[in-house]
């Protein structure tokens, strides 16, 4: 009997759990604002203009969630070190800054569908950039004179390109930059045939660089990783109204004007990867 009524018990409390609406949605429809993380050092997701407004592509995203949510959106600044712990902590509801998941960073927060597609590419000068991409393709060279490659030295990116060389048997020379500001250098003054890097970094270079109408970003792509916004660990329902409202951007036409303003005008292809990774209605 004793163990009927526990099991009763239980029942009953497993059932007021699951039931509980999310508190980040009651929070958010009580107080009629979601409270929006987001760096200055994530351009172009999250960054600032000259006025110290928060803008970037992941901002106007944030900004179209909180829409969806019919909550006015208060953006509070956090920097790299203390984003996930913001999140975690409930100082933040949604954090703008597009990052990787990790199993790691699992433990700390959720995340919601990602919300661009990135990697490692490359960014060539124009009048190179047949050249490169034959080359890469292992196409035969339409030039005799040597390839020369650029790469963060240290990076992720730098290892990868090096293996992807040694897997192609590729006579390629590759030279390693302090920072990211000396390789597109190096490309723009032709010390270098095409320097490798994050690839929304270099689109929104090539977008809004000084000298972006010298440059192009190869649509290849070296290594792939998927960037999503962070939210707290344990509220399902939170997270779905998120994941909902990305979805509907994704799957309107007006999403193609929205990304072709941060990293140029999108291949079927690309728009076709957003809308493929958005929940059904």
């Amino acid at each position: 009997m004793k163990s009927a009524a526990l099991l009763t018990l239980l029942l009953m409390l497993a059932g007021t759990a699951l039931g509980q609406p999310s508190a980040t949605l009651e929070r958010i429809k009580a107080n009629g604002r979601i409270t929006l993380g987001y760096g200055v050092e994530a351009r172009p997701f999250s960054f600032q203009d000259s006025g110290d407004k928060p803008i970037g592509y992941g901002v106007e995203l944030c900004s179209r969630v909180a829409a969806a949510l019919k909550a006015e959106p208060r953006f509070v600044r956090v920097t790299r070190e203390e984003r996930l712990r913001a999140v975690a902590d409930g100082k933040v509801d949604l954090l703008c800054d597009a990052i990787v998941p990790t199993p790691a960073s699992r433990k700390e927060v959720s995340y919601s569908i990602p919300v661009f597609a990135t990697g490692i590419g490359a960014v060539v000068r124009k009048d190179r950039f047949e050249r490169v991409s034959d080359l890469l393709a292992g196409r035969p060279s339409r030039s005799s004179q040597p390839y020369t490659f650029s790469m963060i030295a240290g990076s992720r990116g730098e290892q990868a390109v090096i293996e992807r060389l040694r897997e192609r048997k590729l006579d390629v020379k590759a030279v390693a930059v302090k920072d990211f500001n000396a390789g597109i250098d190096a490309v723009t003054v032709q010390r270098a045939d095409a320097f490798f890097a994050d690839r929304a970094a270099l689109l929104d270079t090539v977008k809004r660089g000084p000298r972006a109408g010298e440059l192009q970003v190869l649509e290849r792509y070296f290594t792939h990783d998927a960037l999503a916004f962070a939210l707290a660990r344990g509220d399902e329902d939170f997270r779905l109204a998120v994941d909902r409202a990305l979805s509907r951007v994704f799957r309107a036409d007006e999403f193609r004007g929205l990304y072709a303003k941060w990293f140029g005008e999108p291949s079927d292809e690309t728009l076709s990867l957003f809308r493929s990774g958005a929940l059904p209605e």
